[in-house]
């Protein structure tokens, strides 16, 4: 589809493009973005109407061909204004860093080994025949790093395509760096699977995509939650099919709680899917208990209730962390003993329920 805001002998494969350290040729347009703005949206103080456009491109370096993303940035008019005159809308121009220029440059000067490393740049201004003369535009590069993408627009299905030792391995490189990250306070938004990298021959795990950040705490500490917030999936408990998936700042799953309570009180092993309603947990805020358990369950409704009061230990967090730490591979069965064990969040913490665990086992 033509683009509206880039004409091709911008963008179209072959141009060359000269930024400050290098003459970079555009190989690929792999996206565009637009966010114009109206009036209304101004007086929020928003920043100015722009758009993006990602090329896949190359240079010539001294060991060879390199390769690297590029985004170019473009003013463009408030919505309306579009057929004003050109004196009308010089008067919009203003000067602009985007946020991915600005985190990611402050990454590469800190040394970073978990994002990529900004590799040219260059910041300008429209000239009359612009769309806003006078206007900011704005180049950035950034290397390509190995590996392969865990996610996309749907979900993490890489990810689970990978064998177990490895998805093991992406977890401890993820728990290991996440906080590193945080503390820097620079986050790709909106952390999901797509936003992670993993280079399975030398064990890295980078974040990318930073074209919308979010602010870091600097103050993290590391929760299995954090996991559970990046990644999506399923997870099997002695025949119950439960998923979590993630929506912006909100994580919507299955009644977890209720399923652990009905293990605890159920006189046999739970078999069939749940079909409970979905709960919500925004930002730790602990689980809505037993909300929407179906009728199978309304018997024992009264006693799961009385055993949840026992339970404050269990936040939505935690939830969270034992269904991140255990592996959700979406054919694979994994029984409730296993999942509670494999919970760093539980380990020390429910003895009770893991001893209940192993009376139900046997073992």
């Amino acid at each position: 589809m033509p683009s509206r805001w880039f004409a091709q002998s911008e963008v179209a494969p072959g141009t060359i493009i000269q930024l400050r350290k290098a003459r970079w040729v555009i190989r690929e347009v792999a996206s565009e973005h637009c966010f114009q703005f109206n009036q209304d949206d101004l007086r929020d103080k928003h920043d100015p109407s722009l758009a993006c456009t990602r090329l896949v491109c190359d240079t010539h370096g001294p060991d060879g061909p390199v390769q690297g993303h590029m985004r170019y940035y473009k003013q463009i008019p408030i919505e309306g204004t579009e057929a004003e005159p050109p004196t009308t809308r010089a008067e919009q121009a203003k000067f602009f860093c985007p946020i991915e220029l600005k985190h990611l440059r402050t990454l590469t000067q800190k040394g970073s080994t978990i994002t990529p490393r900004v590799l040219d740049s260059k910041e300008d201004k429209q000239d009359n025949t612009g769309f806003v003369p006078g206007g900011f535009v704005t180049w950035v590069v950034w290397e390509v790093v190995p590996g392969l993408q865990l996610g996309n627009d749907v979900g993490s299905a890489p990810f689970w395509r990978l064998g177990r030792d490895e998805r093991d391995a992406v977890r401890q490189a993820f728990q290991e760096s996440i906080c590193k990250l945080e503390i820097w306070g620079h986050l790709p938004y909106p952390e999901h699977a797509k936003n992670l990298v993993w280079d399975s021959t030398t064990g890295s795990l980078y974040y990318v995509g930073f074209l919308l950040t979010c602010k870091g705490d600097p103050r993290a500490v590391w929760s299995p939650a954090k996991w559970a917030e990046w990644t999506g999936g399923a997870i099997y408990i002695d025949g119950v099919h439960m998923t979590i998936s993630r929506s912006f700042c909100t994580v919507h799953l299955f009644d977890i709680f209720a399923v652990y309570h009905f293990l605890q009180v159920s006189a046999t092993p739970m078999r069939g899917r749940l079909a409970s309603s979905s709960a919500s947990i925004m930002m730790g805020v602990p689980l809505a208990y037993c909300r929407g358990i179906p009728r199978f369950f309304s018997r024992r409704r009264v006693l799961m209730q009385q055993r949840i009061s026992q339970s404050k230990a269990f936040t939505a967090g935690v939830t969270l962390g034992m269904v991140a730490l255990s592996d959700l591979g979406s054919e694979q069965c994994l029984d409730a003993k296993r999942c509670v064990a494999d919970s760093i969040a539980l380990r020390g913490h429910s003895q009770h329920y893991l001893g209940f665990l192993h009376r139900r086992s046997g073992s």
